[in-house]
C-alpha cells in the first residue's frame, strides 16, 4: 500500500510541474506579445512623422513634449493654410504705424546640463534606403582554447599531458649508430668515417641550382605547414605536409603517403654494412617500391634550418605539395637532368676502366714476346 501510495503522489506532483511549466510559457507569449505590439506602435509613429506631400513639420512645444512622452498623436502645421491679413499683412498694402509691444521673458535656471533635451528636424524624418541588396559580414575565425571560464586562455589539448613527461629513450636505429661510432673510437680509427655521397646510393650529381630549388620547395613547404598550425594547432597535426628523420621517413612510406624523399649527402658512415647504411638503403628500396621520387640534395645541417629545427637533419619527406606545384616540377627537371649527366659520367668511367685493362693487356702481351 505504501509503495501505491508513493506512486500515485509523484503522478500528482508530475501534474503539477506539468501545469507550472504551461502556465510559464504563456506568460513568456504575453510578454512576447506585449513587447512585438510596442515596436509596432514606435514604427507607426516614425512613419507618422514622415515628410508627406512636400509638406514641412513645424515642430512647436506642445508637439516635442507628445513626442518624448511616447503618444502617437503628432500636430502638424502646413505652409498652405490659411492666415488672416491682419495678423500677416501683405507688404503691398499700406498699412499705419505698427505699435511695438515688450513682453517680459522668464528667466529660468538650469544647472544641470544634461536634462536638456536637444531635438532637431532630422531626427523625426525617416529616409528609407534605396539598395535591397545584403552585404555579407566577413566571419573571423574563432580560437578556441581550453576552457572560455579561465582567464589564463590555456590552449585546447588533445589527449593526455603530462606536466612533466618522461625524456625518450634513443631509438633502436640511434643506439647502433652510436654503438658504430664509440667502437671506431675506441679502436682509434677516427678517419674510417665516409660520406653517403661516395656511395653508389647517391645516384645523381648535387649542383647548386637543384640545391636552390629545393630550398625554396622545403621553405615554402614549412610556411604553410606554420600558417596552418597558428590557426588551429589540432589541424595543424592532423593534416601535416612534411616529416624529417629516418624513423618518420619509413613509417609514411609503409603509408604510402609520400610525394618526395630529399636525403642529405654528407651523412657520415663508419662501414658498408652499418645500421645507417642499412636505413638509407632500405629507405631507397621503399620508395622505388611504392614509386616515389627522392633525391640527394642540401645538407643536413641546412635542412634542419629550413626546418626551424636547432638540430641537422638528416632526412625529409613531403607529404603534400599543394600550392606549390611549379616548384615541384622544376625540381623534378633538375633532377632528371642531374641524373642523365650521372649516367654519362658512370659510363665514362667505366670505359676508361675497360681501356686501361685491354692496354695493360696488350702490354704484358708484347713484353712476353
Amino acid at each position: 500500500m505504501d509503495s501505491l501510495d508513493k506512486s500515485c503522489n509523484q503522478h500528482v506532483d508530475r501534474i503539477k510541474l506539468k501545469e507550472e511549466r504551461k502556465l510559464r510559457n504563456k506568460e513568456k507569449k504575453i510578454a512576447k506579445k506585449l513587447e512585438k505590439q510596442r515596436d509596432r506602435e514606435q514604427k507607426e509613429l516614425l512613419l507618422k512623422l514622415q515628410l508627406r506631400n512636400n509638406n514641412v513639420t513645424l515642430i512647436t512645444q506642445d508637439f516635442a513634449d507628445k513626442v518624448v512622452g511616447g503618444t502617437s498623436a503628432a500636430v502638424a502645421f502646413h505652409r498652405q493654410e490659411s492666415f488672416s491679413n491682419v495678423d500677416f499683412p501683405e507688404l503691398t498694402s499700406a498699412g499705419g504705424k505698427v505699435k511695438r509691444h515688450q513682453f517680459p521673458t522668464p528667466y529660468v535656471e538650469i544647472n544641470d546640463k544634461k536634462k536638456l533635451s536637444k531635438l532637431e528636424l532630422a531626427d523625426f524624418i525617416y529616409t528609407p534606403s534605396t539598395s535591397t541588396k545584403q552585404v555579407k559580414i566577413a566571419s573571423t575565425p574563432e580560437n578556441y582554447n581550453g576552457n572560455p571560464l579561465d582567464s589564463d586562455m590555456p590552449i585546447r589539448k588533445r589527449g593526455k599531458h603530462k606536466e612533466t613527461p618522461k625524456p625518450k629513450s634513443p631509438s633502436k636505429l640511434k643506439r647502433d649508430i652510436l654503438n658504430e661510432l664509440n667502437d671506431c673510437e675506441k679502436i682509434g680509427n677516427t678517419s674510417s668515417t665516409y660520406l653517403l655521397l661516395e656511395t653508389a646510393l647517391c645516384n645523381n650529381i648535387i649542383t647548386e641550382e637543384l640545391d636552390e630549388a629545393v630550398k625554396t620547395f622545403i621553405s615554402g613547404i614549412v610556411g604553410l605547414q606554420e600558417k596552418l598550425y597558428n590557426r588551429d594547432p589540432i589541424k595543424g597535426v592532423a593534416k601535416r605536409r612534411y616529416t624529417v628523420g629516418l624513423h618518420e621517413v619509413k613509417k609514411y612510406l609503409h603509408l604510402n603517403k609520400v610525394k618526395i624523399v630529399i636525403i642529405a649527402p654528407d651523412l657520415k658512415l663508419t662501414k658498408r654494412d652499418g645500421a645507417l647504411y642499412l636505413a638509407v638503403k632500405e629507405i631507397i628500396d621503399l620508395a622505388k617500391a611504392n614509386s616515389v621520387h627522392y633525391l640527394f640534395a642540401l645538407k643536413r645541417k641546412s635542412i634542419g634550418v629550413l626546418t626551424l629545427k636547432n638540430i641537422p637533419v638528416s632526412c625529409i619527406a613531403i607529404l603534400n605539395y599543394e600550392g606549390l606545384e611549379d616548384q615541384f616540377r622544376n625540381i623534378l627537371k633538375l633532377l632528371l637532368l642531374v641524373r642523365k649527366e650521372e649516367n654519362l659520367a658512370a659510363s665514362q668511367t667505366i670505359n676508361n676502366e675497360v681501356n686501361i685493362k685491354f692496354l695493360n693487356n696488350l702490354m704484358d702481351a708484347l713484353k712476353s714476346k
